[in-house]
């Protein structure tokens, strides 16, 4: 389970949000180029990263079930899409590598945008593009798988860097939860 991505103060969703086929923000955030996908509609690959400064941003054609806008770090150029600066904040990251498998992350430490994208650029994860879901203390994950649990609930400010405690811990409006089989 991550992080959906971005939100307003009264908890509405910035961009395009649908789950199960279902709208629940329509408006697709016009600084947001990015969207998380699962679930086509009809053939084709599974869950994907899309760029929409080249693809649609019209809702009823992307064709995906499941729809989560945010914010482009790098595309498949390679291109740099967010602006350099000193802010920093742990991340929730979604990265897609050359064979379209999707990669989530969470950092354990505060980085800025254009950090966090040089470093993923430049590893040997082979990213082709990947997106921001969010940052600071709203950058929470949480892995369950057999025996293996990790949790990451948005703790790392830069400043002192510690566990979250559960008073310290973010609600979160909207969520995305993984299955594997």
């Amino acid at each position: 389970m991550f992080n959906a991505g971005q939100f307003y103060p009264d908890w509405r969703y910035m961009g395009l949000l649908a789950s199960g086929g279902q709208w629940l923000s329509r408006r697709a955030h016009p600084g947001y180029h990015a969207v998380l996908v699962a679930d086509r509609r009809g053939p084709g690959l599974g869950a994907r990263v899309l760029d929409l400064s080249t693809d649609t941003k019209d809702p009823d054609s992307l064709g995906w079930n499941e729809v989560a806008q945010s914010f482009m770090l790098f595309d498949s150029t390679g291109a740099l899409r967010v602006r350099r600066s000193d802010k920093v904040a742990n991340r929730t990251l979604v990265g897609e590598d050359r064979h379209h498998h999707l990669l989530v992350m969470v950092t354990e430490g505060a980085y800025s945008l254009s950090d966090i994208a040089y470093v993923l650029q430049h590893s040997r994860l082979q990213l082709r593009q990947a997106m921001s879901m969010d940052g600071g203390r709203e950058s929470e994950l949480v892995i369950v798988r057999g025996a293996f649990r990790y949790a990451s609930f948005g703790a790392w400010t830069g400043e002192e860097e510690r566990s979250a405690t559960p008073e310290m811990r973010t609600p979160l409006p909207c969520v995305i939860g993984v299955e594997l089989p």
